[in-house]
Formats: structure tokens, sequence, C-alpha cells
């Protein structure tokens, strides 16, 4: 019988670049691909998957999340995520939410394909590239951050990361704004930090969310930064652009840019400029 695999990323190359990869193999069939955290969750439920490839950094529930809400109601399923990141806060939230398998996407062409049969044999598969912070992760003891928050506040941080005002998040969580508002002031108090900047930092730093890359020329990408600084002023928001000219920097800094990147300079210029954002 056949290996049913979910695949879950937020990104459609990556996604059908894995589908086409693990066609591939005759033991093996991609029963869905998804978009998003819930939504992962929600097929994982219905299809009842044996393998769930899921991208840590996704919209709506982040891919640990996705992965602990899936394997507390199907502890049988395993789940392999998929990252761009080897380092140690992102290998150590995704072994901690039950994660069987950890690759690297830069990896993930010639690894995926042994990591499904790995963990569809009961074993576990980590990338080679990650090996060593796991084993150093585990000679020392270190606090983390997001062990303080329930599920329910990881969701609020991540949708309020993401712009979500707190309507949105109501709506979307099913709950009242005043309950929203009293996560919120829980995550002020558990993590110390007082500002809607200092949680969107966190969490970026943490990998509950990307950096969202704002695209120029045409109205959406002004339009979309202007409402973003709006409902959150300290917010920074990096706009990149194919196309270079005086008149897009400046429509980027009208709207409230923090930058604006060529992408033909990507990542040279990119790279130091995120860096800076994120101190």
């Amino acid at each position: 019988m056949a290996i049913k695999i979910l695949i879950a990323d937020d990104h459609g190359v990556v996604a059908e670049g894995l589908k086409h990869l693990v066609e591939a193999q005759a033991d093996m069939e991609v029963v869905a691909c998804v978009g998003d955290g819930r939504e992962a969750v929600q097929q994982a439920r219905d299809l009842q998957p044996d393998v769930v490839l899921m991208d840590l950094s996704m919209p709506e529930l982040n891919g640990a999340d996705a992965t602990r809400a899936i394997l507390q109601r199907d502890p049988r399923c395993r789940v392999i995520v998929l990252s761009m990141y080897s380092d140690r806060e992102y290998v150590r939230r995704a072994l901690k939410a039950g994660a069987a398998g950890y690759v690297v996407k830069r990896s993930a062409a010639k690894e995926v394909v042994e990591a499904i049969r790995a963990v569809h044999a009961g074993q576990r598969y980590l990338s080679p590239r990650v090996a060593d912070v796991v084993i150093n992760d585990y000679a020392e003891e270190r606090d983390d951050p997001l062990a303080r928050l329930s599920a329910r506040e990881r969701e609020v941080l991540q949708l309020l990361a993401e712009g979500r005002t707190g309507a949105e998040i109501a709506q979307r969580l099913s709950l009242s704004q005043k309950t929203v508002e009293t996560y919120r002031a829980r995550l002020v108090e558990k993590l110390g930090i007082r500002d809607v900047a200092g949680l969107v930092r966190f969490a970026i730093q943490r990998g509950l969310v990307s950096l969202e890359y704002l695209e120029l020329p045409g109205p959406n990408g002004i339009e979309a930064t202007r409402a973003l600084r709006k409902r959150h002023p300290d917010c920074p928001v990096v706009v990149m652009s194919m196309t270079d000219s005086e008149a897009l920097r400046l429509a980027a800094a009208e709207a409230g840019a923090a930058a604006f990147v060529s992408k033909r300079e990507l990542p040279s210029t990119l790279l130091p400029i995120l860096d800076r954002l994120l101190r």
C-alpha cells in the first residue's frame, strides 16, 4: 500500500516541486497540498495521511503548532518539518512539537524521500546540517520564552504579528474582542514586551512568522504598506521591486516603508537591512 502524504507549504512552487518529487516514487501518493497551518490540521483530520511534509513558517497557524494539533488528534501520523533555517530555535520548536523529522529546504531534493521512508518506518530523520544543533541543545539547558505561552496565546501572537486587528483575530478564532485583548495582555505580561513592534520582532526571531516582502510597481504594495503602517506604526516594512526608480523609492517612503531594496541587489543589500531592523 502506498504511503499517503499531505504537503503543507504556502509557497506554491515549493509545494508543486515536492509533489512531483514524491509522486515519482512508486510507493508514495500525495493526497493533498495545502497553503496554511489551519488547513493542514483540517485536511490531516479528514484524509488521515501517513506522513505530513510541514513548512515551519506559514500564515494563520505556524508549522510547529499545526504539527502539535495534528499529533494530538492522530498520534500515529508522522510529521517532517521543512524549513529554510537550521538555527537552534527553529529545530528545537519543531522537535518539541512532536516532529519526527527536520529537513532543511536547500537539501530537500536530496533528502525528502529518504526522510519519508525513515519516519514511516518509525525512525527519526534530521538533515545532517542540523544534527549538531540538536546534540548541542541536549547538552545545554536553555529557557524557551515560547514555552511560557499556551497554544491559544501563540495563535494570537502570530496573528498580531501578521498585522491582524483585534476584530479580525476575534473572528478567526471565534472569540470576543475582549478575550483577544485579555490574551494580548497576557503576552505583554509573560514576555515583557509592551509594544506591537516588539511582539512582531519576537515572533519573527522565534520563527512564528516570516517577514512579508511587498511587491512594486503597482498600487498593491504601496497600499498594503500604508495599511500595515496605519495599524502598526512601529512595525518596519521592507519593499522590494525589480524596478528601481526615484519615483518608486519616494512612493515607498511616503507609504511608510522602512527601506526600499532593488531585487537586482539581493541578497547583499537586503540582509544587512533585515539584521538592522531585527535588532
